[in-house]
């Protein structure tokens, strides 16, 4: 006779509700019913509990004779005693079984854990009889519904007879699917926006991969193949910034990883920008603005065409420096942690150097929360910043 108990990862829908002790029902120890959803009418209970004891009911707790297992395709047996409490002969109850079963099911390898408890021809241990909840033991035997194990990972080119333009080890290499893994949908679908933006990292802007997964339901083994479509490849064939008369083109063209003859990446062109910024600011001309950069792709889809346009503005020079509001230190201590020089080109990287030295000077001495809030003033009679 079995008492039916589960639990389940699916809708509630899928998961028995129990509110009470489980039942004993009449299917025998080869029935093939999953626990919560046998349909076969309920037996007299077997059991030496008092007369006044729940009809149907096996009363706990009980005392665990066997432990074993049915549905197990790919894991071992001992894999999942080593996840459980249950030990033979040991006392054990229901809320030891619920944790038992959230254990399984967090290995992460289960779609669905349930248990059967039967009762055996067995009486329970000297020691266990007057706190057992029945006078013979019980076999725990788990109800197992395994994920799909990955068999295989395979990367294939939509276009026949074509081999993909990436290795396969490299794309391997970045998804975190492997073989032996238990199938997760969810992970293979992250996976799949991996590969999307390596191929578009790659140059392959209009690369297209879907996901095909086979499984087994005989061995419980899932074969995953991406199917790429890779389209073609495109490069910077022409970067252009117009308006330059401070630098030469090629100098600016260098700070931007967005180069001629290299992969395009849009994310990268606001860094580009900057840095081209960055170059005149700290060679006086701080009114310098760029403008939005065009991005054009040649009718193949595999040129780009990057161009950029430049305001350079007037260059300035460092002038006067003063502090005011200050306690702690004298002037002259302040001025000592000034990285420019009067009248040298202004430079946007020294000046805020010379702030930080600020306030790393009071830092020093316990002001952490000291606050330099500088003030640029041009004097059009020194012409200088």
């Amino acid at each position: 006779m079995r008492a039916l108990v589960a639990a389940s990862l699916s809708v509630a829908a899928s998961s028995p509700s129990f509110a009470g002790e489980p039942f004993v029902s009449t299917g025998t120890s080869s029935s093939t019913s999953l626990p919560g959803f046998s349909t076969a009418p309920f037996a007299a209970p077997v059991s030496s509990a008092p007369p006044a004891s729940t009809p149907g009911i096996v009363p706990r707790p009980w005392v665990i004779g066997e432990i074993r297992a049915e549905g197990l395709k790919n894991v071992k047996l001992s894999t999942l005693r080593g996840q459980i409490k249950a030990r033979k002969g040991d006392l054990y109850d229901r809320p030891d079984l619920d944790r038992d079963i959230q254990s399984l099911l967090g290995l992460g390898q289960f779609e669905r854990v349930g248990a059967e408890l039967t009762v055996m021809d067995k009486a329970v241990p000297d020691n266990f009889r007057k706190v057992a909840g029945t006078d013979r033991q019980v076999i725990l035997d788990f109800i197992i519904k395994e994920k799909p194990v990955i068999r295989k990972i395979d990367f294939e080119n939509r276009l026949p007879n074509k081999k993909l333009s990436l290795s396969k080890g490299s794309l391997t290499d970045d998804i975190s699917a492997k073989i032996s893994d238990p199938y997760d949908r969810f992970k293979l679908e992250d996976d799949l926006k991996k590969l999307t933006d390596k191929y578009h990292d790659k140059g392959f802007l209009d690369a297209e991969i879907t996901l095909d997964v086979r499984i087994d339901t005989a061995t419980s083994k899932a074969t995953v193949i991406f199917r790429v479509a890779e389209g073609v490849k495109s490069q910077i064939d022409l970067v252009e910034i117009f308006g330059v008369k401070t630098f030469k083109a090629k100098k600016l063209l260098g700070l931007m990883k967005n180069r001629r003859k290299k992969v395009y990446f849009e994310k990268d062109l606001p860094d580009d920008l900057k840095k081209i910024e960055t170059e005149y600011r700290n060679n006086g001309y701080l009114d310098v603005r760029l403008s939005s950069p065009v991005v054009t792709l040649s009718p193949d889809k595999t040129r780009i065409s990057i161009s950029i346009g430049v305001l350079e503005g007037r260059p300035y020079r460092f002038g006067e420096t003063s502090f005011s509001g200050y306690v702690v230190f004298r002037s002259s201590e302040v001025a000592k942690t000034i990285e420019y020089t009067k009248g040298k080109i202004f430079s946007q990287q020294k000046f805020e150097d010379t702030i930080r030295s600020i306030q790393e000077l009071y830092a020093d001495v316990g002001r952490m929360r000291a606050r330099v809030n500088p003030v640029k003033s041009y004097n059009s009679k020194t012409d200088q910043m």
